[in-house]
């Protein structure tokens, strides 16, 4: 690294910015989706009643808002004000907003010990921070996490699912290449081990759901995660919609659509 500390490197190196504020009101209808798998992972971590938590590129809060349930308090950090925004609504609505502290930083941007201090609990779920293990670490007293897809479909593999053939060329959500074994959650597990901690690991199934009264009513709200797709493709986005409906025994639609996460998560101290 030319003698660059690992977390300027980093820095240097990490491709330009999205202007998250962008795609906020689309990570928030994810997010909020996504809660009921979201307690799981939170299960790894052995919050307790007196655990502060640093939640590293929180977005809406999906993380945030279940940890300020089981924590004494949360630290929720994040570049994009209106992404923000979101986490503080969704902390309200959910009563937890006396416990979520918010503060707008990039990750690469913060000072440890003067901007952010030591947590007792620090997660970094699929953002850019999660490369910088070792930086994340040194403000956690008892453990580092980092949550990421498990070689599985992210967002926008599950969004080209549910659109597919609805959207113009130009509105289609970015897809990543596929990736093989060698190139998965292994890749973030061997390099926390090499830098010297001793990483545990759980896969598990994520997903996105929400009930519905019926089958227009779930159309017309999950329609809006594409808000470019014309018109005349309803028809197709609701058939392609019909795959991942169901009716549970009081008689709700409810919408499920699956993949896989991993959770990785570390104590502070090198072995």
């Amino acid at each position: 690294m030319n003698g660059m500390d690992q977390k300027t490197y980093l820095q240097v190196m990490k491709p330009p910015k999205i202007c998250w504020d962008d795609n906020a009101d689309f990570y928030n209808m994810m997010a909020m989706m996504e809660l009921e798998y979201t307690e799981p992972q939170l299960d790894c971590l052995d919050i307790q009643p007196t655990d502060t938590v640093l939640d590293i590129g929180c977005g809406p809060g999906r993380i945030s808002t279940l940890a300020a349930k089981r924590a004494r308090s949360v630290t929720s950090l994040d570049s994009a004000p209106k992404m923000l925004a979101h986490c503080a609504a969704n902390a309200a609505r959910m009563g937890v907003a006396d416990k979520i502290h918010t503060v707008n930083m990039d990750w690469f941007d913060v000072k440890p010990g003067m901007d952010v201090g030591k947590h007792d609990i620090v997660i970094a779920s699929r953002t850019e921070a999660m490369s910088d293990i070792d930086g994340i670490t040194a403000l956690a007293n008892k453990y580092a996490a980092i949550v990421i897809w498990a070689n599985a479909p992210s967002i926008p593999e599950l969004i080209g699912v549910l659109f597919k053939g609805c959207l113009p060329e130009d509105g289609k959500p970015p897809m990543r290449p596929p990736m093989g074994r060698a190139n998965g959650y292994n890749g973030f597990f061997n390099n926390i081990y090499n830098l010297g901690y001793d990483p545990s690991v759980k896969v598990m199934t994520d997903g996105f759901t929400k009930r519905f009264g019926g089958e227009d009513e779930a159309v017309a709200y999950l329609r809006k995660l594409q808000p470019g797709m014309p018109e005349d493709k309803l028809p197709l986005f609701a058939a392609n919609l019909r795959t991942y409906l169901t009716r549970d025994a009081g008689g709700a639609v409810v919408f499920r659509i699956e993949t896989r996460t991993c959770v990785i998560w570390w104590a502070p101290e090198k072995g």
